[in-house]
């Protein structure tokens, strides 16, 4: 790892936590109207039906790496 990665690292990770701030209002925004929708359909007298909404995982990035090879060399004749 380098200097770099940890900076990227940590953008990305602001970035994800707002992404989840924002799912999250998106949850309960949606469960809010279902629970709107059920009262509704429910006080007409009808079977009320959940919407099923898949929500996307957000997940943070790998970390940048750069790959490092070393030669060491030993001179044993002499």
């Amino acid at each position: 790892m380098f200097e770099e990665a940890f900076d990227a690292g940590v953008l990305d990770l602001i970035e994800v936590n707002e992404k989840i701030r924002i799912q999250d209002e998106d949850k309960a925004n949606f469960e809010r109207t279902e629970e709107e929708r059920r009262a509704q359909v429910e006080g007409d007298g009808e079977v009320f039906k959940p919407d099923n909404k898949e929500w996307p995982k957000i997940e943070t990035k790998n970390y940048h790496t750069r790959k490092i090879q070393f030669v060491v060399c030993l001179n044993t004749m002499g």
